[in-house]
């Protein structure tokens, strides 16, 4: 299954190198709130945390 960023053509592989490490990707919720994260954050060589980005509960998008 494609994942989100798969879709928006950001590929994470088992650990970032180069000119990735400096791209971020911008997330902006419907009431245009948002957050930046940086591709390294998302690195399984750098962190082992999970970024979780939820868009829908019970199959529907979430509401405002």
């Amino acid at each position: 299954m494609e994942t989100i960023l798969e879709k928006a053509g950001i590929t994470i592989v088992e650990s970032l190198r180069g000119k990735p490490l400096a791209s971020c990707l911008r997330v902006e919720a419907a009431d245009n709130d948002h957050v930046v994260i940086a591709l390294l954050e998302l690195d399984p060589g750098f962190t082992d945390k999970q970024i979780l980005l939820v868009y829908k509960r019970e199959g529907k998008p979430l509401g405002r």
